[in-house]
């Protein structure tokens, strides 16, 4: 019994010293390997202003995870039709499991990281440049063998989980923030499976946050739709209060103003315009699901949706669309005016 004590000993010492060893080992050749990267990728455009880790450390027999990584760059190259942009991100660890030894095959997570995109170019189309607290998963398999190919499929997907709402082989949680008329937003991410793909939802409950920042009363059925179309959020949340504002400012102007279909019209008109007629139908019947109204109060209000839809086939200006509100014998603009 003695001596069987002694050999566990034994063996438990030198797996301790194998794993640590290992791992020294590992780090050692991964900070040599930076540095050729380092110049493969500048030679690609991809500039490094930090590119560092703590260490490497073996998890299991078939998985490692590198350490408190820490990477700024500048890309001067065009991808995916962005000239260039600049980039920080920070990682607890990203972890590489093998799941094939014989195909040298691995997939990929990062836990716990942020990342901070700034385009070199302003865009009017808001982008998610900056998230926290995020966690990512690729089910898709990188080669070993030919992961330059492997790293470019899956960056087609990643590519088209933000640009296109779709992807597969793809998961991600966090805090995505978010650019509202000039001001910072937190809003919580996931992705959710739709069939065989996933897709990113915004959390609703932050959404109605969202819209009470911005003096918007939203639906909760409303708010729903919006979490499914991330990237639209604040196009949605813009145009809904710049409706408000402009249709109260008009009746400031003249009590007698037809506030209310005015800013269904003008809400409508923008919507389609800038979202398409499907989703602002979507966004627009949410809305009218708020308690409150008469019947005949929706009914004018889905009819003069219904209005600013169809006027979106027609490039209008905001006077044009006024006194269409005033004068057009197709616009509701008082529920007894309503019939059945």
């Amino acid at each position: 019994m003695n001596r069987l004590f002694k050999v566990l000993i034994f063996f438990t010492i030198v797996g301790i010293i194998a794993y640590f060893a290992g791992n020294y080992v590992l780090t050692r050749l991964s900070n040599k390997y930076l540095v050729e990267l380092q110049e493969k990728l500048e030679s690609k455009g991809l500039f490094f202003e930090n590119l560092s880790f703590e260490d490497i450390s073996i998890r299991s027999f078939r998985s490692a995870s590198v350490n408190n990584v820490d990477v700024t760059f500048r890309l001067d190259k065009e991808i995916y039709g962005r000239k260039s942009f600049h980039s920080s991100f920070q990682a607890n660890s990203i972890v590489l499991t093998l799941i094939s030894i014989s195909d040298l095959l691995v997939t990929f997570s990062i836990n716990d990281f942020s990342l901070l995109v700034e385009p070199a170019e302003p865009s009017t189309r808001q982008t998610f440049g900056k998230f926290e607290e995020a966690s990512f998963a690729s089910e898709l398999p990188i080669s070993m063998k030919s992961p330059e190919a492997s790293a470019k499929l899956i960056l087609v997907q990643i590519e088209n989980l933000f640009s296109q709402n779709k992807a597969v082989g793809l998961s991600l949680t966090g805090i995505a923030k978010v650019t509202i008329d000039q001001e910072e937003v937190s809003l919580r991410v996931v992705t959710v499976e739709r069939g065989d793909s996933v897709q990113l939802q915004f959390d609703a409950a932050d959404i109605m946050k969202t819209a009470d920042l911005f003096d918007i009363q939203l639906t909760e059925e409303e708010a729903e739709v919006i979490a499914n179309y991330p990237s639209m959020v604040p196009d949605m949340i813009r145009l809904t209060r710049e409706a408000k504002r402009k249709a109260a400012a008009y009746q400031r102007a003249d009590r007698s103003f037809p506030e209310d279909a005015f800013r269904h019209v003008y809400w409508s008109y923008h919507l389609t315009r800038q979202l398409g007629p499907d989703l602002a139908k979507q966004i627009t019947d949410a809305h009218e699901t708020a308690p409150g109204n008469t019947v005949n109060e929706r009914k004018m209000d889905y009819h003069n949706n219904d209005v600013g839809r169809k006027l979106a086939k027609t490039n209008l200006s905001e006077n044009q669309l006024r006194r269409l509100v005033l004068d057009s014998d197709d616009v509701i603009r008082h529920p007894n005016q309503v019939t059945n």
